[in-house]
């Protein structure tokens, strides 16, 4: 009987939004891509808009290759970071190398003139 490790970490990258989106929608659907040699597991959501830098949504995967799509509603006016976290079926779990800044801005610019 053979039983081989697997101690390679999945790889997960953004695909949209791009890094410092500003959405003028209090909805948003937040993409990433993950690749793994044997077998994905699960991808989860990270980001800081209840004030805390905490774990959102999770999705269960399959394959080697997935795309995994995270839509949000609700969310407040502000400037939040966001990352993706990905784990394989042999526990190796690997986050985005770095945060994206996403600006949620909801209020209407309004405009004014002065008659001369």
């Amino acid at each position: 009987t053979f039983n081989i490790l697997d101690n390679v970490r999945p790889v997960p990258d953004f695909t949209s939004p791009i890094d410092f989106y500003n959405s003028s929608s209090n909805t948003v659907t937040f993409n990433a891509s993950q690749t793994d040699e044997t077998n994905l597991q699960n991808s989860t959501l990270y980001a800081n808009w209840s004030g805390t830098f905490t774990s959102n949504q999770t999705m269960l995967l399959t394959s080697t290759s997935n795309n995994s799509n995270f839509t949000v509603s609700n969310l407040p006016e502000g400037r939040f970071l966001w990352g993706i976290r990905t784990c394989d079926n042999s526990s190796n779990c690997n986050y985005t190398n770095l945060n994206r800044t996403i600006t949620v801005d909801l209020t209407t610019p309004s405009i004014s003139a002065e008659a001369r």
